[in-house]
């Protein structure tokens, strides 16, 4: 910066110097040393600019104020101030704030925390059109902008079973990976659009986006989760073709890959898978049998695991005639497990079926059902449980 300060200054000592008196050297001097003034401002404002990313990485540390210049499915790369380049494994990192997004961009995200599915998209797209005039966006934007439109169109589509916003969500996938190939976005992309093809039920697209998803799955260097939901994605294939031994086949693979690698939350997902591959085959004691020998081999403090089991067996109490059985599970994960989430919203919807079947025997029962399900409907009103809960009170109410 120096050196910079210098080259400004020249001028000025010719033109304040005795052997430059001349009005037209004066003139073109005092434009050049604007211009050069003009070039100094706007290297300060580069300058400070350019060290504002933030980087978090999955193991909760952070690193701000950092100039993120790659990334892909392979690597983070990133220089501060003071430091030369530094490359990461792209799989220790969680996320990236980048100091050039768009407002849009970030409006975009609130609205989807909120879900305000079609606001969210309007500001992803127009934060794609913003980062094509200048000041310029880096290029990161193009992968993240489609990725982000295509989350939020999956998301909408699975609370409202909207076919055309899964058509929609496959299209922006596609959109991620044909904008940069080497995407950090890679295997969610191909994950999530296998999702999709399975939510429409169009199997031989899904087996096709599947096996892309074993190519992108085998090119990352940190692998562990993505190789357990290779298993459960391949087991959700065969499900719905109801080959329901290969299905329970590849969840015992994943079953089996979590419990040796410790990771107990994909553990209880596998648990899921299992449970409800039984409840499909209908085969309910194999099912309860199940659920009963991981509940005695899981320790009581996973409330997690444990109100998966207790829905598993409520489920097939329900399934079996044994109604009372059924609800008094279902009551007891609801008033153990964590408000709004899955297992209690799951829970809910068990004891309104429950005591709908109990109404056979008792009609006052079906005021019971309504309030268990109307508790879900409030809880989730935008949600394909909410949707659930209100078909039911309609029911219901046809029967008064």
């Amino acid at each position: 910066m120096q050196n910079y300060q210098k080259t400004i200054d020249a001028p000025k000592q010719i033109v304040y110097s005795k052997n430059s008196d001349s009005p037209v050297i004066r003139l073109v001097m005092g434009i050049f040393t604007r211009v050069l003034a003009m070039k100094y401002i706007v290297f300060l404002c580069l300058f400070s600019f350019v060290y504002a990313d933030t980087i978090y990485f999955k193991n909760g540390g952070i690193r701000s104020e950092v100039t993120v210049t790659k990334d892909n499915y392979e690597e983070v790369v990133f220089h501060t101030e003071y430091t030369s380049e530094i490359k990461m494994d792209a799989g220790l990192v969680s996320q990236i704030e980048y100091s050039d997004a768009p407002a849009a961009f970030l409006q975009g995200k609130n609205f989807s925390i909120q879900k305000q599915y079609e606001k969210a998209i309007e500001c992803f797209l127009e934060s794609l059109e913003v980062a094509k005039r200048p000041p310029i966006v880096r290029d990161w934007i193009k992968q993240y902008g489609n990725f982000y439109i295509a989350r939020t169109y999956h998301e909408w589509a699975d609370n409202t079973l909207d076919a055309e916003k899964y058509r929609k969500a496959i299209a922006y996938y596609q959109n991620t990976l044909q904008e940069m190939p080497d995407t950090r976005f890679l295997a969610e992309s191909h994950f999530h659009k296998t999702q999709c093809y399975l939510a429409l039920a169009e199997h031989g697209l899904a087996k096709e986006s599947l096996a892309d998803m074993n190519k992108a799955v085998s090119r990352l260097k940190t692998k562990i989760d993505w190789e357990f939901r290779l298993y459960l994605l391949q087991g959700d294939v065969f499900l719905q073709e109801k080959q329901y031994n290969s299905a329970l086949e590849k969840y015992e693979m994943a079953q089996k890959f979590a419990q040796e690698k410790k990771l107990s939350a994909l553990f209880n997902e596998s648990v899921m898978a299992l449970g409800n591959c039984y409840l499909q085959k209908k085969d309910f004691s194999r099912a309860e049998n199940f659920f009963q020998k991981i509940q005695k081999e899981s320790h009581q403090a996973d409330g997690e695991l444990q109100a998966v089991v207790k829905n598993g067996l409520a489920l097939c109490y329900l399934e079996q005639g044994q109604y009372l059985q059924a609800r008094n599970l279902a009551v007891e994960v609801i008033l153990q497990s964590r408000q709004g989430g899955k297992q209690q919203s799951s829970a809910l919807f068990i004891a309104g079926q429950s005591y709908e079947k109990l109404a056979e025997k008792n009609p006052a029962s079906l005021q019971s059902a309504k309030i268990y399900y109307e508790l879900l409907r409030l809880a989730n009103p935008d949600s394909e449980w909410g949707l659930k809960a209100l078909q039911r009170i309609q029911e219901i109410n046809k029967k008064k």
